[in-house]
């Protein structure tokens, strides 16, 4: 079985970082050539994906991540590559069967009318009245301490039947890095944003 590079297309995640702190006296001998990032892209033209990786070791060995749909990027922005996507995974692949330390971030957008009336994001958006003012929270931060994530910010447009909500999720595991890696990272991720953010199972 070869690397596996994820599929958005079952979840409301747009983007998703993945770094990983190695725990390993050695590492692969890919390290010196994979100190600049590599950039690959695969998937069918509407769901076009990018994926980026290199290898930081100014402070520990971390294996970063990233990857976006095309649709993520913002015009003129969207990244030129310098591999096939079988080298990127080829390339990855090497890194199979290490243990990591690893910081999971996903970039959501969620239409609006999904966010439920009593969760996190509805409830800390109310209007408010004082001093003869109108107030309402569109977008914050949220610092979290004994739950899986660590971290949520949140943008909230005041025209909600046309501008998705967009929220990025933090959160860190221990993970012994295997084909399906930067799935099991994307699906966990989403858990999270079910369970905090929508409330659902699934994105019905």
């Amino acid at each position: 079985m070869s690397f596996v590079l994820p599929s958005f297309s079952d979840t409301y995640c747009r983007a998703l970082t993945v770094c990983g702190l190695l725990k390993a006296d050695k590492l692969p001998d890919i390290l010196e050539s994979f100190k600049k990032p590599r950039i690959a892209r695969y998937g069918s033209r509407e769901e076009m994906t990018y994926v980026r990786a290199w290898l930081a070791t100014k402070r520990g060995a971390h294996l970063h991540i990233d990857c976006a749909l095309k649709n993520a990027f913002a015009e003129g922005s969207v990244p030129k590559t310098n591999c096939k996507r079988a080298e990127m995974a080829s390339i990855l692949s090497k890194f199979v069967g290490h243990r990591a330390d690893v910081g999971i971030s996903g970039v959501f957008e969620v239409p609006s009318e999904k966010l439920p009336e009593h969760g996190i994001i509805r409830s800390l958006s109310q209007e408010q009245s004082m001093l003869g003012m109108t107030l309402r929270l569109t977008g914050g931060r949220l610092d979290f301490s004994g739950a899986a994530i660590s971290q949520m910010n949140w943008e909230m447009s005041l025209d909600k039947k046309k501008v998705p909500t967009i929220v990025t999720l933090r959160g860190e595991r221990q993970i012994n890095i295997g084909e399906s890696y930067l799935e099991e990272c994307l699906d966990w991720i989403d858990e999270q944003f079910r369970f905090f953010i929508t409330g659902r199972k699934t994105h019905d």
